[in-house]
């Protein structure tokens, strides 16, 4: 069954709305071959000369009878809604070296095939899809041959209403959600021939009648024959598995190191179970964390099983798993099996002579091992070991006529168990599987809680990723950065942004691990914010609006917690700048600085700021600076100034501050504004100061804070 997202539709509905017509050829002096090339243009003929650069060019272009010859090069896929016929395909030919490397512009697949009869694909590398390597749906007698499609999202092969389609030749690997091929929604007659089908997450092969889907939920006519599928159903599922599929033919399939079931036969979503199919001269190898070796089950009746290999890894389980609504018409005989079969799932295991007597079945089917059977097993050499048990010991009832390797049945007296048949020669083995790369599987960090108002780059944790691969390397990026206030730096989450505990006190982000393969895994973490004290803001000389004259300065924060560390351990400075804002020097806070409730008072005596309430010796502009956490980064900062003879705190010496001492001459008392000196009367001495500063200022470009 398709993801709902994914589904193809009503096959009622899809038939009601495509465009019925019959499609004769244009009459044209010759069929046309067209040309594809990195080095072309789309506004090209398409001709070998003058190629055109796209693929959805040519597929917008094509009619029956048509081919696409596609040059070396990277590709954005296509999509293809034109008909060929069956004297007249659309062939779409690629060359060595064709790789398709970004989603074609209408569905999240690298090549979709939407209604397009009588189509020929064929070579092309489809690797990292969003979805699907090739997509093929509502049409018929399409052929997909020679691709090879690697770590795409869902599926490598996907079909669904796609009948007589002739799957042959392809390497579907590392399907990261779910399937190498999967033929859905009651396509009728496919044949899935010779490919390579290795390392995806749930089946190698899936087959899916998927009623809900409209037409009669069974796919009917199949033919399976030649693949080789390997290390698939890490995630679940089976080598080949079959959801409503009758009428069907399983044979000369190599299944090994299958992690879930080996062949499956059963009802789901398909209209009714997966019946009348035979299963012959298949060797299925299943490890030793899988399931059974063939498994039937939902009243999956009439199933006809003859000289396979069936064999076991796992502790317990073995070779059958039937189900009792599945026996009628069930016969099975001639295999290599293990002394294990069930009839309900495993709750209880018969060996061979109890299975032999309760069922009627497999009668000369033989117990072996695979060091007795094959050349090589522990380096996937399945080819039969001379001498072995499986040699002459199966049957000709529906045998095929050759084997995997193409080599006539039989060889010697008799017909030979397992996909492949002995020839009296020494095979050679086949090649090594590749390694089989699975995503990773969780991701740790370090530490996940951060003070707010941390320096941009402030190390949060480290990151290292679990893999069930050895030897992995890993990448980390960010999915969701909340915002913009993380980043990632090699394996360390960081600060990148302003954090304040008072917006939220934690953050989510999302981080992926993405392993040297190209598979990845997310996780989501919450970043705990921790509060601090931080500073709300100053106070100058106790709210007088006047900056002649400077003694207290008043750093206020939210409370009263942490202050007496913060004088103790000098984590405040004081820096005083030009009034012009250049040539910093550090101010001495020592003895300066006295805790008052959520305030640090720095207290510079009677004289002021500056050493001198009598001089301009202290003008200047000033900044405060506070480690507030105590991380040794003084994150927060406050500004403000002295300007002797500014009794109005405009950054200005000028007559109206001459017109202020003259208005309060005579008055005295603390924090007068008028009082240029700060000596507790506005006299003769503030008079002649402040005309002698007129014209002084403090440049108005600097920020202030008070």
């Amino acid at each position: 069954m398709l993801p709902t997202a994914f589904r193809t539709g009503s096959r009622a509905g899809l038939l009601t709305g495509r465009r019925l017509r019959l499609e004769q050829l244009e009459a044209r002096l010759a069929l046309a071959t067209f040309y594809v090339s990195n080095a072309g243009s789309d506004t090209n003929n398409g001709s070998a000369a003058t190629p055109w650069s796209s693929l959805q060019k040519a597929a917008n272009v094509v009619n029956a009878g048509d081919t696409v010859i596609v040059r070396a090069g990277n590709y954005t896929g296509f999509e293809l809604r034109r008909d060929g016929t069956a004297s007249a395909r659309i062939v779409f030919q690629a060359e060595a070296g064709v790789n398709i490397t970004s989603r074609n512009a209408m569905t999240p697949d690298g090549i979709n095939l939407e209604g397009a009869d009588y189509v020929t694909i064929d070579g092309f590398t489809v690797n990292n899809m969003p979805r699907t390597g090739i997509r093929s749906v509502t049409n018929h007698h399409v052929i997909l041959r020679n691709n090879k499609l690697d770590s795409n999202g869902r599926w490598g092969i996907l079909t669904g209403f796609s009948d007589d389609i002739l799957i042959e030749n392809n390497v579907a690997s590392r399907s990261v959600a779910e399937h190498g091929i999967y033929v859905s929604n009651s396509g009728d007659r496919p044949i899935i021939r010779n490919n390579t089908i290795w390392g995806n997450r749930a089946n190698g092969i899936h087959m899916n009648g998927d009623l809900s889907q409209g037409g009669d939920g069974i796919i009917s006519g199949a033919i399976v024959e030649g693949n080789t599928i390997y290390g698939n159903g890490g995630g679940g599922g089976s080598g080949i598995n079959g959801d409503g599929v009758q009428s069907s033919t399983f044979r000369n399939n190599l299944i090994y190191d299958s992690k879930a079931s080996g062949i499956s036969l059963y009802r789901i979503d398909g209209g009714a179970g997966s019946s009348n199919n035979t299963i012959v001269n298949n060797t299925v190898i299943v490890s030793a964390t899988g399931r059974w070796a063939l498994n039937i089950q939902d009243g999956s009746t009439g199933n006809t099983v003859r000289n396979n290999v069936f064999y076991n890894y796992h502790s317990y389980r073995g070779s059958i798993d039937i189900s009792a609504n599945s026996m009628a018409g069930f016969t099975s005989d001639y295999n290599v099996i293990m002394n294990r079969f069930t009839t309900n799932g495993g709750d209880s295991i018969q060996t061979l002579a109890q299975w032999r007597a309760s069922s009627g079945q497999d009668q000369h089917s033989i117990v072996a091992t695979p060091t007795q059977v094959f050349v090589n097993p522990a380096a996937f050499d399945f080819h039969l070991l001379a001498g072995g048990p499986a040699i002459n010991a199966g049957t000709s009832q529906f045998a095929p006529a050759v084997d995997l390797a193409g080599n006539a049945r039989p060889q010697g007296g008799a017909w030979d168990i397992g996909a492949y048949e002995y020839t009296g020669t020494t095979n050679p083995p086949p090649p090594p599987p590749p390694p089989i790369n699975s995503a990773p599987t969780d991701i740790a960090l370090s530490a996940a809680s951060v003070k707010e108002n941390v320096a941009s780059g402030t190390v949060v944790g480290l990151l290292t990723a679990t893999d069930p691969n050895a030897g992995q390397t890993h990448t980390f990026t960010l999915v969701q950065n909340a915002g913009g206030q993380f980043a990632i730096s090699g394996n360390k989450l960081v600060v990148s942004g302003a954090i304040d505990f008072e917006a939220a006190s934690s953050r989510q982000v999302v981080i992926r691990a993405t392993d040297s393969g190209g598979l990845s895994y997310d996780e989501t973490f919450t970043i705990t914010v921790q509060n601090v004290n931080e500073v709300v803001g100053i106070d100058v000389q106790q709210g007088a609006q006047q900056r002649s004259y400077v003694r207290y300065v008043d750093v206020v924060f939210e409370s009263a917690d942490g202050l007496a560390d913060i004088v103790s351990q000098g984590r405040l400075s004081l820096t005083r700048f030009s009034t012009t804002g250049t040539a910093g020097v550090n101010v001495s806070l020592a003895n300066k600085a006295r805790v008052v409730g959520n305030r640090v008072v720095l207290d510079f005596g009677a004289q002021g700021i500056g050493g001198n309430r009598n001089s301009a010796v202290g003008d200047g502009y000033y900044r405060v600076r506070v480690d507030t956490d105590g991380d040794r980064v003084q994150e927060t900062a406050q500004q403000f100034y002295r300007l002797f003879g500014d009794t109005d705190g405009n950054r200005t010496v000028n007559n109206t501050d001459v017109n202020n001492v003259n208005a309060n001459f005579g008055r005295t008392g603390v924090n007068n504004n008028a009082d240029i000196n700060g000596d507790g009367v506005v006299n003769t001495l503030d008079r002649t100061y402040v005309r002698s500063r007129v014209g002084r200022s403090i440049s108005a470009s600097l920020p202030l804070n008070d």
